[in-house]
């Protein structure tokens, strides 16, 4: 995840979702993208040719529990 967060420039990355680059940088020292900015990380990573994982982002698994749901937050 860092390494894509590198590979596509973290202020791009902050430009293309509205945000300052310090969210950015945030997301990846806690090892996950908001699951708001799947949309714009996985276009902006598929421009490029690079792999954009889903467990990259803090989502909900379909088969979680209620207490996973809550800690994926």
């Amino acid at each position: 995840m860092p390494e894509l967060a590198t590979a596509l420039g973290r202020a791009a990355l902050a430009r293309r979702l509205g945000v300052v680059v310090t969210a950015v940088n945030n997301a990846v020292a806690r090892g996950k993208f908001p699951c708001s900015w799947y949309l714009v990380v996985n276009a902006m990573a598929a421009e490029r040719g690079l792999e954009c994982s889903d467990d990259m982002f803090s989502m909900v698994p379909p088969n979680a529990s209620k207490r996973e749901a809550v800690d994926a937050r």
